[in-house]
Parts: C-alpha cells; sequence; structure tokens
C-alpha cells in the first residue's frame, strides 16, 4: 500500500505510534519504552521528568504524601495542680 497516512485497520498512523515511540524525540523504544506519570511513553535518554517537557506536578504529590502518610500530632494538655 501508498503511504496515504492511515493504516489498514482504518485509525491515523498517529495512534499507533504513541505506544512503541518516544513521545519526545520519536525513536522507536517497543517494549523497552519508560511510561511517566505524565502519560507518555520515553526512550531511556528521555524518561527523567526533566528531559522531557513533563506536565506532572510531582512536587504537589510529594506533599500530598507526606500530608498523608503523617497526620499532624499533638500532645494532651497536662492539668496543673
Amino acid at each position: 500500500g501508498g503511504g496515504g497516512g492511515k493504516e489498514e485497520g482504518g485509525e491515523p498512523a498517529s495512534k499507533k505510534m504513541a505506544p512503541s515511540r518516544c513521545m519526545s524525540c520519536k525513536k522507536k523504544v517497543g517494549l523497552l519504552g519508560f511510561h511517566c506519570r505524565c502519560g507518555g511513553t520515553y526512550c531511556s535518554e528521555h524518561r527523567y521528568s526533566d528531559k522531557h517537557e513533563c506536565t506532572y506536578d510531582y512536587k504537589t504529590h510529594g506533599r500530598d504524601q507526606l500530608a498523608k502518610d503523617n497526620p499532624a500530632c499533638a500532645a494532651n494538655k497536662i492539668d496543673k495542680i
């Protein structure tokens, strides 16, 4: 077939590209792709959040996790005599 931009299933070529290619450099990653929390699949060079345009807010997630894991503990007040 010709390169009409569609796969035989009728879906656009970009639909099939997403899971098997790096979303930053379009390099083929196949099964070895790294999945980011922002929803993308990246190669070994772009797998870290500072190496691609990551939209996931790790800072807020970390703060929420700390607040959940460490509830505020206040000591009972002692009655003075």
